[in-house]
């Protein structure tokens, strides 16, 4: 992405600003440093092209998944008489996701975290 295109994201994305009020009342503004703003239009889109990369990670273990907004399953077949292997593929997995967005997190400025069950 370049150009106008880029701009008009970069401009969406920074300097950003909020506060609260309730009823006459109105807190000072905050500088946001992180995160899209949530309700928008483009929020589900921004957020899905910064998760899209995970489908490619998971796929190339041979593991199926399914994503719903911030929820990943993993799913994955096991012979009952070789589970070793089975979680081998899950944990081979889930530290090359934690890799992808250690590398975000590096590239962003901004702390992520992920719960692994």
């Amino acid at each position: 992405m370049s150009g106008t295109a880029l701009l008009w994201i970069q401009s969406y994305l920074t300097e950003r600003r909020q506060f609260v009020k309730l009823g006459q009342h109105k807190s000072s503004e905050t500088k946001l440093e992180v995160g899209i703003p949530q309700g928008s239009v483009l929020g589900p889109l921004l957020f899905a092209v910064y998760c899209s990369p995970v489908a490619d990670v998971i796929t190339s273990h041979g593991v199926r998944h399914h994503q719903y907004t911030d929820d990943t399953q993993l799913h994955l077949a096991m012979r009952a008489d070789n589970t070793a292997y089975g979680l081998s593929i899950l944990a081979a997995c889930t530290a090359d996701v934690k890799l992808v967005f250690g590398d975000y997190n590096r590239k962003c400025g901004q702390g992520f975290n992920m719960l692994f069950l």
